[in-house]
């Protein structure tokens, strides 16, 4: 299913972002879980045909979808236009979206954004390192890099290795 098939509703918008203000994120799970009562307006966009388990991805898309084409507005600060996908979001081990300036403005989701941003970047430079074009971009990456305390997955290897 496409973006521009799902409609948005003033109906739809009120609910997500009443979803996102009793969460504080939203994410796909927060979606199907809501939209399960038929009275919910999220309800007749999402497949309930259970017989196989191709329904739920289907419904975990469509939340996906919602979730990345809805603006929520912070009731004290300005408009926000970007939800982003953050690994691990608040501990539970699994993504989660939410919006930019809740990421930014939260010392441990900014630094895990950030984290992952690293990751995905030296995913990219692996891959085209032999443009020489992108060689000044990829000297900046390891500036920011190079600025950050190194990880402790060094330290808890040797303790792992001491103890055995």
């Amino acid at each position: 299913m496409k973006h521009a098939s799902i409609p948005i509703t003033p109906q739809i918008k009120v609910e997500l972002e009443r979803l996102h203000a009793q969460n504080g994120h939203l994410d796909e799970d927060i979606l199907i879980r809501a939209s399960k009562a038929k009275r919910n307006p999220l309800h007749k966009l999402f497949f309930w045909d259970d017989e196989e388990h191709a329904a739920y991805l289907g419904r975990r898309e469509i939340a996906r979808q919602l979730i990345v084409r809805v603006t929520i507005e912070p009731h004290e600060a300005e408009e926000l236009s970007c939800e982003v996908s953050v690994r691990k979001y608040h501990g539970t081990g699994d993504g989660g979206y939410a919006d930019l300036g809740t990421v930014m403005g939260t010392a441990q989701l900014r630094e895990r954004l950030l984290n992952q941003a690293l990751a995905e970047l030296e995913s990219f430079q692996k891959r085209y390192a032999t443009l020489s074009e992108l060689a000044a971009t990829f000297a900046e990456v390891e500036k920011v890099r190079a600025s950050r305390p190194r990880r402790k997955k060094k330290a808890r290897k040797k303790k792992a290795a001491a103890r055995s």
